[in-house]
């Protein structure tokens, strides 16, 4: 009779994102922190009425694209990363280093990452040579440290992998 592989738990690695509901129990408002780091083009365009296309099912089960009349920036993440992120100026290198991870979280739609793909996307971002320590203990320090940008640990379930 064949054996059964293992199941072996694997250590959770920490990730990281911005917590909308920490906003409000900071006094802060998280829709207008997001969209001051539009554009001007995209702010100039806020709250005005665009038409936006939304997948849904139709009977068959297939999926159909409804069209909706929506305001402008009313998912500013989503206007971050779809344009504003885009444009040369969102990158200013001479950012502070927790405004830089900010920016990034925003750009990847608020996707929990880990330390070491933050590490990665700064190191990408700022030019080679300005000054700054930038390791993964240093982000992960800034992370933890954070009372302003609302990034928190996010609690990713354990994974399982098999083990022959």
């Amino acid at each position: 009779m064949a054996q059964q592989p293992e199941r072996e738990e694997t250590a959770a690695v920490q990730h990281y994102a911005i917590a909308p509901e920490w906003f409000p129990a900071h006094q802060r408002d998280f829709p207008a922190t997001v969209q001051s780091r539009m554009c001007p083009s995209c702010q100039a365009r806020l709250g005005t009425e665009v038409e936006e296309r939304v997948p849904s099912s139709d009977a068959a089960g297939r999926v159909v694209f409804e069209s909706r009349r929506v305001r402008y920036g009313a998912d500013p993440v989503a206007v971050v990363a779809e344009h504003c992120a885009t444009q040369p100026a969102y990158r200013n290198v001479r950012l502070p280093l927790m405004e830089i991870i900010f920016r990034l979280l925003l750009a990847n739609r608020n996707r929990p990452m880990t330390v070491e793909e933050i590490t990665q996307q700064v190191m990408e971002w700022v030019r080679p040579g300005d000054g700054r320590i930038i390791t993964p203990l240093v982000i992960e320090r800034l992370l933890q440290a954070d009372d302003f940008y609302g990034i928190r640990p996010v609690e990713e379930p354990r994974s399982m992998r098999l083990v022959s």
